[in-house]
């Protein structure tokens, strides 16, 4: 399972120089959280790839402002291609948040099938930057639940999801 991070925070009063980032940080209304989402991707193809960020507590008032996605490997390729990510540089983060969707409660990135020619797992990575709105949901003290969601079928076309450790910000 992979392991999601705060990366950073937007406002530097509510949890200066972002010291409990990775520890239930506090949030302001209107403050950014920008999270870091790694999804291991083992040999060979994996069918109908969806890697998304899913708030465990509701949708309604986080909306999406950015997202990117950067892979480990040139020998790592996605069907879609979001943000012509087959066509970027190893590590280099390419913008697909105008291919977001909204599912339920989960911002969704369609790769389609995910091929990988190296011998080992290589990761993609997405980076998602979240703003909370000033909704009565978002009182002083609420916590807001995030975690990552790898969607995929096997060969027989069976959905499964795979869901990386939860992060709550407050």
């Amino acid at each position: 399972t992979s392991t999601k991070t705060v990366v950073s925070t937007s406002q530097d009063f509510t949890d200066p120089s972002d010291t409990n980032k990775n520890a239930n940080p506090p949030v302001a209304i209107g403050e950014t959280v920008t999270y870091s989402i790694p999804f291991n991707l083992p040999p060979g193809v994996t069918n109908t790839v969806v890697l998304a960020d899913m708030i465990n507590t509701g949708i309604d008032g986080v909306s999406l402002v950015s997202a990117t996605l950067a892979r480990s490997s040139a020998n790592l390729g996605a069907a879609d291609n979001p943000g012509t990510i087959n066509g970027a540089a190893v590590d280099t983060p390419v913008d697909v948040t105008s291919v977001a969707a909204i599912f339920g409660n989960e911002f969704q990135f369609a790769l389609g099938d995910v091929t990988n020619t190296d011998a080992s797992t290589a990761t993609y990575t997405l980076t998602v930057t979240l703003r909370i709105a000033n909704i009565a949901a978002h009182a002083a003290g609420h916590t807001i639940t995030d975690e990552g969601r790898f969607h995929y079928q096997d060969v027989s076309g069976t959905d499964y999801s795979v869901d990386t450790y939860y992060k709550s910000v407050h």
